[in-house]
């Protein structure tokens, strides 16, 4: 029986989008920031060069935080990202000195962090109609500060994931964000499904679907070596599109297409070198 270890753990056909995104980091570590839209279909492979680069940053020193924007109707939304984000900073800024004490004080307030222990972190549930979470960071202004301040110390990588999933409040909130990237050393990245989600004046990377010869040696790094079905492999290729993690969920079936309504539809291949 096949089991297959995992998502692969290879990057593969994205040359050209890492080469962008190394470009960007190298400016941001010289001290000029810049935003990134990584925009593509689901399971292309969006969040896997966000992370690529989060982990590239971080290995350079540069401080990365990073929030998940769920979909519509979500608790928390619209409001959830933007204190995932604020919590996130406020972990990565934990050891800032005593004279950005008053600041972070304020922050950990607002977000209930500071609530004795067994009380509610919030008076009263958030509704994505009221908008019941504190002002501050409902208004993307308190974020904004903690980044700013994050970058008085190091360079700083913001990533939003999903960003087509956010309300209006969260995307406010991440162009004010890439506003600031041009007077400050910030990499601001979203992901998203389409273009017209991409950040204010971001640099679009597009990764496209993957040829057939790459899909081939993708399934053959999620078994690492394991003798793979000519069958098998055959049906993963025909039927991912190209999509990486498609493909690896149909490896993990065993091949078996599952098409419930709605589903991820096939695309058109660039190759099948």
């Amino acid at each position: 029986m096949l089991v297959p270890t995992g998502l692969s753990p290879l990057l593969l056909e994205r040359e050209h989008e890492s080469a962008v995104i190394a470009a960007a980091l190298g400016s941001l570590l010289s001290g000029s920031g810049a935003a990134l839209c990584i925009v593509g279909a689901n399971g292309i492979g969006k969040s896997r060069l966000a992370a690529e680069l989060a982990r590239a940053a971080a290995q350079r020193g540069a401080v990365v935080v990073r929030t998940a924007v769920e979909p519509d109707g979500s608790a928390g939304e619209p409001f959830g990202a933007l204190e995932g984000l604020a919590r996130a900073a406020l972990a990565a800024g934990a050891s800032l000195e005593s004279d950005r004490a008053r600041l972070f004080a304020r922050a950990r307030a607002a977000l209930g962090l500071d609530a004795p222990t067994g009380a509610s972190r919030r008076a009263e549930p958030v509704s994505p109609v009221s908008g019941s979470l504190t002002e501050p960071v409902a208004s993307g202004g308190l974020v904004l500060e903690l980044v700013e301040q994050l970058c008085r110390r190091r360079p700083v990588v913001v990533v939003w994931d999903d960003l087509h999933h956010g309300w209006d409040e969260t995307r406010a909130a991440a162009a004010l964000l890439t506003e600031a990237a041009s007077r400050l050393p910030l990499l601001v990245v979203s992901t998203s499904v389409s273009s017209s989600e991409c950040l204010p004046g971001g640099t679009l990377i597009e990764p496209g679907p993957l040829t057939d010869r790459s899909v081939r040696t993708l399934i053959a790094s999620c078994l690492y070596g394991s003798p793979i079905p000519a069958a098998l492999v055959e049906s993963v290729v025909d039927h991912s599109g190209g999509v990486p993690l498609l493909a690896e969920e149909l490896l993990a079936a065993g091949g078996r297409v599952r098409s419930p309504p709605g589903a991820r539809s096939r695309r058109p291949r660039r190759a099948r070198a």
